[in-house]
C-alpha cells in the first residue's frame, strides 16, 4: 500500500465518482485530472514534492514510451521511487455508476514490465488481476 497523503493524477480519465472513491480509498491528499488532449505532460504536478505520486491509467491501454520519456525527464531516479503506477479497469452502469473491476493478466503484466524497465516506478495493484 502506498502512503497517505499522495498526490493523485488521472490519466485514464475516470468518472468523477469514480474518482472520488480512488481518492477515498488511497487517501490521498490531492488529485489531478490529465486534461483530455493528454500530451503525456505530467501538467500539474510538481516533481519537487515530497508527496508520493499515483499515476492512474486506463490497463487496457499500453504503456507508451512517451509516459516512460516524461517520467525520467520530470522526476530523479530517487523521486520515482515515490511513484506508483496504479492501471485500473471500470465496468460502467448507469443507474449505479462506475465500478473498479480486476484488469486482465495480461494488463497488468505489461503494465508491471513497465515499471520494472529501468523506471524504477512501483506498480500499484488496486485489485488483484483476472484470468
Amino acid at each position: 500500500m502506498i502512503p497517505a497523503n499522495a498526490v493523485l493524477f488521472d490519466c485514464a480519465h475516470t468518472s468523477d465518482a469514480l474518482l472520488s472513491k480512488i481518492e477515498k480509498s488511497l487517501r490521498v491528499s490531492a488529485s489531478v485530472k490529465a486534461p483530455e488532449s493528454f500530451d503525456l505532460k505530467l501538467d500539474g504536478i510538481s516533481p519537487t514534492s515530497k508527496s508520493p505520486l499515483v499515476i492512474v491509467v486506463r490497463s487496457w491501454e499500453p504503456p507508451l514510451a512517451e509516459l516512460a520519456d516524461s517520467i525520467l525527464e520530470a522526476f530523479s531516479a530517487e523521486q520515482r521511487q515515490n511513484l506508483f503506477i496504479a492501471p485500473i479497469d471500470w465496468e460502467s452502469n448507469q443507474q449505479q455508476g462506475d465500478h473498479l473491476i480486476q484488469p486482465v493478466v495480461a494488463h497488468t503484466q505489461e503494465w508491471r514490465r513497465f515499471c520494472a524497465n529501468g523506471l524504477g516506478c512501483t506498480h500499484l495493484a488496486l485489485f488483484e488481476a483476472k484470468a
